[in-house]
């Protein structure tokens, strides 16, 4: 089984646009032009598995504001349910969420085997007294 562990991809209708603002942003700290493998959406990273004989995707996405938190993993969890065996999809929490330890129970209960954190895009730092809270 062929396994590609760290994906993305987004609702269709910012899938386009999301993917845009991500290259625009790789441009702008890198100074190189990123390249995508498909076209953000759900379908695309399917037909992309397809491609390259990969077995099962682990999508991850990332809460970078507070307040998309809610919509993120609902989409996450619509993955793991229509597209079981072929995606998987961790959750997201931000770390400067006051309900944060809320939504990990939340998480936990709805079967999310992880969560995806990245603090460049949280704007928080990894040992900051907030993402230390979530990680303990």
């Amino acid at each position: 089984m062929l396994i590609d562990f760290h994906t993305h991809a987004f609702p269709q209708r910012i899938a386009s646009k999301t993917i845009d603002i991500l290259k625009s942003g790789i441009k702008s700290i890198s100074g190189y032009d990123a390249a995508n493998y498909h076209d953000g959406s759900i379908a695309g990273l399917i037909s992309s598995m397809d491609e390259n004989n990969i077995d099962l995707s682990v999508v991850l996405p990332i809460a970078t504001s507070i307040k998309n938190c809610g919509s993120i993993n609902a989409f996450a969890n619509d993955v793991n349910c229509i597209h079981t065996g072929t995606l998987i999809s961790f959750a997201s929490v931000h770390p400067l969420q006051d309900d944060m330890l809320y939504q990990l129970e939340k998480i936990k209960e709805a079967g999310f085997v992880g969560i995806k954190l990245h603090p460049e895009f949280q704007q928080v730092y990894i040992d900051a007294p907030q993402a230390i809270k979530l990680l303990s």
